[in-house]
């Protein structure tokens, strides 16, 4: 078997019950965690150490990543699962900061087949045992072969019918919640925040809740007392001040309230620490206070080994997620679909006081490109379209008609590469930064290119 097989392999179910589906369909009709809950139970207990279990509408990858830079920076031993993958599928599952070698992920995908031999006969028509959980139970056996003792594994859409949710962990994080995936998770903000809660489960000890919007914490609040899980919430027990921006990045001040945390800790009854980090949006302060917050539950000394957790912040390194490419044009990269999360950029674009850019948008034709230019309109000087080689996701010049309309006037270049280099026309003609927005596909390739540019 070669890694491309493997792959494979993790897809086929999936694959095979989609002839069978309603698109339309909700999670709760399609997906069937139960196929192998059983299984991750049995790999995810019984290991030492701790198991953080990640979600949100928002920067969950990134608070999955700080985590795991701040536990290598802390001695542990850290695994670390992520959805989706920018270029190879291997990045998704990692150890001490490295991606599973082929060889390491073809062993696991062969061992994860025959403890699912047992499992497939009882998978009905139509239904799938879903790839978020065969590659649970492949991080899961791998993290336990390296002697991992803390495992960050960040979840899908939801949780309520997500196979990682189900995966035995002490430490909950939830995120922020947006409308997003409604078709999945339901149409409103109570519905999505429902379906999240349920990463709050029986021997779940701490819930670490994320700004919400709409006084959506009560679902959280409510879901923590039937699962006997203790819950810091961001505002009340811990936050981030004093937020400020340079083309490097950003500094913050990380505060929390030691009568929040259980007394057995012995924290004083405010703390204060100072970080900086390569990355840029207040959200991206926020994402780093959740992660810290984690740390702190489980070692309570790291109040005093900053130093260690700011190393750890300065390595952090998210693809795509406001991340700085380029000082010569200045560069950002962020992969943004919709108009809330252009709501993120447009801030940053605020604060670092850069009132006109040029503007490079990757979105498919039935994403919300309309909103995102809407969102950031008052900001574009140039705007370009582009769309992805990916062969499941569809771009065409129709965009341009459709904004045109609405009075918004746009070149359209089908190459990723080709469309950077008229944003770089552009921005020194009319000296402004380049601003790269787009879906996952459209990020990756930009990704390669600026590595091929480094090399």
């Amino acid at each position: 078997m070669n890694r491309q097989e493997a792959e494979d392999i993790i897809y086929a179910s999936y694959l095979e019950a989609q002839k069978y589906q309603n698109y339309e369909d909700p999670d709760s009709k399609k997906r069937h965690p139960e196929y192998t809950e059983e299984l991750t139970e049995g790999l995810g207990k019984g290991v030492p150490g701790h198991t953080i279990c990640v979600t949100g509408s928002k920067g969950k990858g990134s608070v999955s990543m700080m985590l795991s830079e701040m536990g290598q920076a802390l001695g542990y031993r850290t695994g670390l699962l992520t959805s989706p993958h920018i270029k190879d599928f291997n990045e998704r599952i990692r150890f001490q900061g490295e991606m599973i070698s082929d060889s390491d992920f073809t062993r696991c995908v062969e061992a994860t087949e025959d403890i699912l031999s047992s499992v497939k006969p009882q998978v009905k028509q139509g239904t799938y045992i879903s790839p978020m959980g065969y590659q649970a139970l492949v991080a899961l056996r791998y993290f336990r072969e390296k002697r991992a003792n803390l495992r960050i594994m960040e979840c899908g859409k939801g949780a309520k019918y997500d196979d990682v949710a189900h995966v035995p962990h002490d430490i909950a994080i939830i995120n922020n919640v947006f409308l997003e995936h409604t078709r999945e998770l339901g149409d409103t903000l109570e519905s999505i925040a429902g379906d999240k809660s349920h990463i709050l489960r029986k021997n779940c000890r701490y819930g670490i809740i994320g700004p919400q919007m709409d006084n959506i914490d009560r679902i959280f609040i409510e879901r923590a007392k039937k699962t006997g899980t203790k819950l810091l919430i961001y505002g009340r027990d811990f936050w981030v001040k004093d937020v400020s921006y340079s083309k490097e990045g950003m500094r913050f001040t990380y505060v929390f309230s030691g009568v929040s945390f259980p007394e057995t800790m012995g924290l004083p009854l405010e703390g204060k620490m100072e970080f900086s980090v390569p990355l840029l949006g207040e959200h991206q302060a926020r994402n780093a206070a959740l992660a810290i917050t984690a740390m702190l539950l489980i070692d309570p000394s790291v109040r005093e080994k900053q130093e260690a957790l700011q190393a750890a912040l300065q390595r952090v390194v998210w693809p795509g997620r406001m991340e700085i490419k380029s000082q010569h044009p200045f560069t950002i990269l962020d992969a943004t679909i919709n108009r809330e999360s252009a709501k993120a950029v447009k801030r940053v674009l605020h604060e670092l006081e850069m009132h006109r850019v040029t503007l490079i948008v990757g979105i498919p034709d039935d994403k919300d490109y309309v909103g995102v230019v809407e969102e950031l309109q008052d900001y574009t000087n140039c705007l370009i379209l582009t769309g992805s080689k990916n062969p499941h996701y569809v771009f065409t010049k129709k965009q341009v008609e459709t904004l045109s309309e609405m009075g918004h006037r746009a070149d359209w270049i089908d190459d990723t590469e080709k469309a950077y280099h008229m944003a770089k026309k552009y921005a020194a003609e009319e000296e402004t930064p380049i601003v790269i927005l787009g879906t996952t596909s459209v990020i990756s390739e930009y990704t390669e290119m600026f590595q091929k540019e480094l090399s």
